[in-house]
């Protein structure tokens, strides 16, 4: 059993790569790979609802997923949710330790999991996220003491990163407009030993 956890960051193609994943099952299927319906938003593209399971503790979500498993019929499954990545984010010791404990709890589960996140240069996210507040939010402050507190909150997601890289689960994607082709690619590739040929996703 294969399982790969994508965990965002937000703000780094993540919406167009779970709508790509979510209209292709078929496609994915085919090549020993599913992207359950369970747990998913109700726009039915991301696993935001598994996140709701954190509070459960990693022991518990890890028997969900689990779960999954021996409902799918493939031996690959994929789960995307970059609400994970929040728990990086975290100022709270529990929240920061929950990704590696979800790990081991899997890895004595029997199921070989992944982490997969992708990162993105913190001026370029900090412009983005300030953007998108602006026009769909609105600032709860000024732009200079947002952008201060996204740093701090991503610098202090990036250091927690690094620790669960020892981990040797975890695998980074640098930003880019091909990022989500290549994570699809490695994937793909993992799941069965083909890669994939041609994909555009927008």
């Amino acid at each position: 059993m294969k399982l790969y956890l994508h965990c965002g960051f937000p703000k780094t193609g993540t919406t167009a790569l779970q709508t790509w994943l979510a209209n292709n099952q078929p496609y994915l299927r085919e090549h020993d790979l599913d992207y359950p319906d369970l747990f998913r938003n109700e726009e039915g593209l991301a696993h935001h609802r598994i996140y709701n399971l954190v509070e459960s503790g990693p022991s518990a979500m890890a028997k969900v997923i689990s779960f999954l498993f021996t409902s799918s019929s493939q031996s690959s499954i994929l789960l995307s949710t970059e609400g994970l990545s929040n728990l990086l984010i975290s100022d709270q010791p529990s929240e920061q330790a929950f990704l590696g404990l979800l790990l081991q709890e899997l890895k004595n589960l029997s199921i070989d999991s992944t982490l997969i996140f992708t990162l993105r240069p913190l001026d370029t996210y900090v412009k983005s996220i300030i953007i998108q507040n602006i026009l769909y939010e609105g600032l709860c402050c000024r732009p200079s003491d947002f952008g201060a507190h996204t740093i701090d909150a991503f610098s202090r997601a990036y250091q927690n990163i690094s620790i669960l890289l020892s981990s040797k689960n975890v695998v980074l994607f640098p930003y880019s407009m091909q990022v989500n082709q290549e994570i699809i690619g490695y994937i793909l590739k993992g799941a069965n030993g083909c890669s994939l040929n041609q994909v555009v996703i927008g």
